[in-house]
């Protein structure tokens, strides 16, 4: 049994390397031609205006180094998520009243003085909030119902 097993491993070795060799002979004799395609003029390239781009240098020269760019993009990103920020409290304040919104409480750490840790009733999250604070006055952190 063992001696069939030893003589399959063999064949299938000399078989590999016999078709190695066939591959790269045939690989050397091989020549391709060159086949000739049909070259398109080319076109001038056209600039192309990012609405991005034109947004962050209003009003600025068209040539910026790479940090004034990158300085201005945050400030535009800053803007738009202070912005966004704005119409989700609105939103949210439309919704579930002029509450404030607990602070969330990471567990393990200890509870900040000043304050004190409050279960939702609706999703059992545990927020902080003020020690002296009316509990019905704020929101859960996570589902935003009322505490």
């Amino acid at each position: 049994m063992l001696e069939l097993i030893i003589f399959i491993i063999v064949i299938s070795w000399v078989l590999k390397t016999k078709r190695k060799k066939n591959d790269s002979q045939q690989a050397g004799t091989v020549r391709r031609t060159p086949q000739v395609t049909k070259q398109t003029p080319v076109k001038p390239a056209q600039k192309v205006v990012k609405p991005a781009q034109s947004k962050s240098v209003q009003g600025k020269p068209e040539e910026m180094s790479t940090m004034e760019m990158l300085e201005a993009k945050a400030k535009e990103d800053d803007r738009e998520e202070m912005i966004e920020r704005q119409r989700q409290n609105i939103e949210n304040k439309k919704h579930y009243g002029h509450l404030n919104y607990a602070e969330k409480y990471i567990i393990g750490d200890s509870v900040p003085k000043g304050k004190k840790m409050v279960f939702c009733a609706y999703c059992n999250a545990e927020n902080l909030i003020p020690a002296y604070g009316a509990v019905r006055d704020y929101n859960c952190y996570f589902c935003r119902e009322n505490l």
